[in-house]
């Protein structure tokens, strides 16, 4: 939660709802003041030139926010400090930070559907820059259980769509996100 955020040597990750945004022009160029509210706590995150530029519209009131970044004493204030180092919106933080998407199928559950559902989350094209997440699809039957792990141009961007998609076919229980 915000309310127990301290200053470490690592990054940290940290969530919340964008509740203000300050725009200051400073030599190196634009830099936005956020204000993020969990509601244990309010926290202003400070965004650079170059990160607002890439994110601007992640950077919107009401939203929810995920970012990772640095976390130290401000001297000035007496409080703490964050300056961003990534933003996300939950899909791209989920996708960022999964380990694997594992899937359980049983006897009755279609190949086709599974592709149909799969598909149009999935990295276009080897090179394709976007990470993606490992899929794993553990498929059991009365006589069999066998885990297959789909190559790499079946990595999937984990939307929120596709997670309820998965789960509508096959229930919560048998759509896990698992995380390192």
């Amino acid at each position: 939660s915000l309310a127990t955020l301290a200053p470490k040597d690592q990054p940290q990750l940290l969530a919340g709802v964008v509740t203000g945004i300050r725009i200051r022009m400073t030599s190196r160029g634009k830099m936005a003041i956020v204000t993020l509210d969990d509601t244990t706590a309010r926290i202003e995150i400070v965004v650079g030139n170059e990160l607002l530029n890439q994110n601007a519209h992640l950077v919107k009131e009401d939203m929810l926010l995920v970012v990772e970044g640095r976390v130290s004493n401000d001297d000035f204030s007496g409080g703490i400090r964050v300056n961003a180092r990534k933003l996300h919106d939950l899909a791209s933080a989920r996708s960022a930070h999964a380990s694997m998407l594992k899937i359980s199928c049983n006897g009755q559950s279609d190949a086709r559907k599974l592709k149909e559902l799969l598909a149009p989350y999935c990295r276009r094209e080897p090179s394709d820059e976007r990470r993606g997440c490992m899929v794993k699809v553990e498929y059991h039957n009365d006589g069999a259980r066998v885990e297959l792990m789909l190559g790499e141009s079946w990595r999937v961007d984990l939307h929120d769509e596709l997670l309820a998609g998965l789960r509508r076919w096959l229930s919560d229980d048998n759509v896990r996100v698992l995380y390192n």
